[in-house]
C-alpha cells in the first residue's frame, strides 16, 4: 500500500513539472487573436476497494465438548485375567457438565483386582481445558488410587496407559493398550509383578442401553 501511494505521488509530480533537463520551447508570438491554451485533461484515478480478510478461529473448548458428547452415558463389561483365569465386572459412567466445563469419568471394578480385593469406585473429574491441552499434545496424566499415576496417550481411536507407581506393593507396572469408540472399547493389559513374573488380561466394555 505504501509503495502504491509513493508511485502515485511521483507520477503527479512528473506530470506537473516535467522531467529534469527537459527542453522548454517558447511559443511563437502571434498577432491578432490571442492564443488559446487548452486546459489539461485530468483523468480521475479509479478507486479500488479491497475486501477485509476474514479469519475464523475454532473454539478449542467447543471442539472438545463436541468430541466428548457421543461418549456420555453408561458402560458395562468385564475384565478377564487370562493368565490366572480370574475376572470381574467393569462399570463406567461418562458425563459432561457444560456449566462447569468439566467431564467426569466414574469407574467401578468388581472382583479381586490384582488378586487382592474389590476396590472402591473412582471418579475422575477433568476440566475441559485440560482435555483441550491433552488433545493438542496427545497425552495427559491421571491420578488413580488403584493404579497410581497413569500416563495416558490417546489418538486416532487408540489408547495407551502406563503406570509404574501402582500403590499395591506387589505390582511393579501396568500397561494398557487398545481401541475405543462411543459404542465401547477393547483393551489388553500387562502387569509386571515386583521381583519377577506377571499377568495379562483383557477388558471388554459396551455402552449400556
Amino acid at each position: 500500500m505504501r509503495a502504491r501511494i509513493l508511485m502515485c505521488a511521483l507520477a503527479l509530480v512528473a506530470a506537473g513539472c516535467g522531467g529534469d533537463g527537459a527542453d522548454t520551447t517558447e511559443a511563437p508570438s502571434t498577432t491578432g487573436a490571442a492564443a488559446t491554451t487548452a486546459a489539461p485533461t485530468t483523468t480521475e484515478a479509479a478507486t479500488t476497494t479491497t475486501a477485509a480478510a476474514t479469519t475464523t478461529t475454532e473454539d478449542p473448548m467447543a471442539a472438545v465438548a463436541a468430541e466428548v458428547a457421543p461418549f456420555e452415558g453408561g458402560y458395562t463389561g468385564t475384565w478377564n485375567n487370562t493368565t490366572f483365569g480370574s475376572e470381574g465386572e467393569f462399570i463406567a459412567e461418562v458425563s459432561y457438565d457444560a456449566a462447569a466445563m468439566e467431564v467426569a469419568f466414574t469407574v467401578d471394578l468388581g472382583g479381586f483386582v490384582f488378586g487382592a480385593s474389590d476396590p472402591e469406585p473412582e471418579t475422575f473429574v477433568v476440566p475441559l481445558a485440560d482435555l483441550a491441552a491433552a488433545a493438542a499434545s496427545g497425552s495427559m496424566t491421571i491420578m488413580s488410587s488403584t493404579f497410581g499415576e497413569m500416563q495416558v496417550t490417546v489418538g486416532d481411536g487408540g489408547l495407551e496407559m502406563y503406570s509404574d507407581t501402582v500403590p499395591d506393593p506387589g505390582i511393579a507396572t501396568i500397561s494398557v493398550t487398545g481401541s475405543f469408540t462411543p459404542d465401547g472399547f477393547e483393551l489388553d493389559y500387562v502387569i509386571e509383578f515386583t521381583g519377577s513374573g506377571g499377568a495379562e488380561g483383557t477388558v471388554t466394555v459396551q455402552k449400556a442401553g
